[in-house]
This record gives C-alpha cells, sequence and structure tokens, in this order.
C-alpha cells in the first residue's frame, strides 16, 4: 500500500481501473432491466447489447498498439477508455433507441478495451519486479471491491437517479 499510495501514476491508475469497473458494473446489471422497461425489446436485444461490448472490446484491443505508439504519456490512455465510457453510458441514457444503445455498447467496450489494457501495461512497467505480484493484487482486490459495490448499489442508485 505505501508504494501504491507514495507513487501518484500508480494511485491514479489503480483508482482509474476501479472507477472504470464499477460504472461497467453498474451499467452491466441494469442492461436487462433497462431493455425490457425503456427500450421495450426483449432477449434479441439484449445479447445485442453484450455481444457489442465485445465487437468494441475487440476493436480496442487491436487498436490500443497503434495508438500508444503516437502517444507520449501511456496514462492518456486511461484517461480517454474512462472518457469513452462515460460518453457513451451517457449517450444510451440520453438517447433511449435501440440502435444508438448497440451503438454505444460498442463504444463502452473500445473505452473498456483502452482503459483496461494501457492501466495494466503500465501497471505492469512502472511497478519494480520484487513488488509486482503485491501490487496486482492489491489492485484486483479494490477491483472486485468497486464491482461489488457497483451490483449492491446500482439498483437503488437507478431507483434514485432514474
Amino acid at each position: 500500500m505505501r508504494y501504491i499510495l507514495g507513487h501518484p501514476v500508480m494511485s491514479f491508475i489503480i483508482l482509474s481501473i476501479a472507477a472504470g469497473t464499477f460504472a461497467i458494473s453498474a451499467f452491466g446489471s441494469l442492461t436487462a432491466v433497462f431493455v425490457r422497461d425503456v427500450l421495450h425489446s426483449g432477449a434479441y436485444l439484449f445479447g445485442a447489447l453484450g455481444s457489442s461490448i465485445g465487437i468494441g472490446m475487440l476493436i480496442g484491443g487491436f487498436g490500443v498498439t497503434s495508438l500508444a505508439r503516437r502517444i507520449q504519456q501511456k496514462a492518456h490512455l486511461v484517461n480517454a477508455g474512462i472518457l469513452l465510457c462515460g460518453i457513451f453510458i451517457g449517450l444510451i441514457a440520453l438517447a433511449p433507441n435501440d440502435w444508438v444503445a448497440v451503438a454505444g455498447c460498442l463504444g463502452i467496450g473500445v473505452g473498456a478495451s483502452l482503459l483496461t489494457i494501457a492501466a495494466m501495461a503500465l501497471m505492469q512497467g512502472q511497478v519494480p519486479a520484487e513488488l509486482r505480484g503485491r501490487v496486482s493484487s492489491t489492485a484486483m482486490s479494490l477491483i472486485a471491491l468497486s464491482q461489488g459495490i457497483a451490483l449492491l448499489f446500482a439498483g437503488s442508485l437507478a431507483v434514485r437517479f432514474g
């Protein structure tokens, strides 16, 4: 913990992954209800949204290498991933339409891929080898905790904020 808290880039990366995981987990847990109650659709659209996220992650995974070569500060890819996820979640919420939801999920997948791949690569490159296991396990614990909190509170937050 001392290394993580004393290293600003590492703190940022781990908190960014946790925040991104929180947002994606809350979105994912409410997708079925959104499809049923807001979009008035069924299992086919629900499957298409999940598939779109997966396709977006593949696209982002293939594109992150070429983006990383062009960007000097690799942490900006983490920022871009969080920003893309937020923009596309907001787009889906503001324009409840089947096609907008599919395109938005594609964008969420790209953002999640940029966030995850860039953050993990930075973490592996920045952390000394003797601390890598402890830092990685701490990061994974925080990610799992944020996912659990998102799943626990997503329903009540959706009821309260719409």
